[in-house]
C-alpha cells in the first residue's frame, strides 16, 4: 500500500531495517528487542494520529529518542555494530527533521 504521508513512507523503511537487525538478537535480550519493536510501531501510530491532530505530534520526538536510546544500548552490549547503530540514528534524525518541518507547515 502506497502511503500519501512522505514521513510515514520513510519511517516504514526504518522499521524494515530495524526488523532485519533485531531478528538476530540473543535470547537473553528479548525484553530489549520487544521494547524496540513495540516502540517502532508506536511511533508509526503517532505519525498517523498526528496527520489528524497536529498537537499529538509532540509525542513522537520522545518516542524516537527512546528508540535511539534502545539502539544505543544494543550497540553498547555488542548486539549490533557501530555502523548499524549509526545508520539507524541517522534515519531517526532525518525523521525528526521531517517531523519538525511537517508540524511547522501544518501550523501555518
Amino acid at each position: 500500500m502506497k502511503d500519501k504521508l512522505m514521513i510515514a513512507t520513510k519511517y516504514k523503511k526504518t522499521i524494515d531495517y530495524i526488523h532485519k537487525i533485531t531478528d538476530n538478537y540473543p535470547h537473553n535480550e528479548l525484553e530489549l528487542k520487544s521494547r524496540i519493536i513495540n516502540n517502532t510501531y508506536d511511533i508509526l501510530e503517532c505519525i498517523y494520529i498526528t496527520n489528524i491532530d497536529k498537537e499529538k505530534g509532540k509525542l513522537i520526538v520522545p518516542k524516537i529518542k527512546m528508540l535511539d536510546y534502545y539502539m544505543m544500548i544494543s550497540y553498547k552490549k555488542n548486539i549490533i555494530t557501530k555502523r548499524k547503530y549509526e545508520v539507524i540514528s541517522n534515519y531517526l534524525l532525518e525523521i525528526i527533521k521531517m517531523l519538525y518541518g511537517w508540524l511547522n507547515e501544518k501550523s501555518k
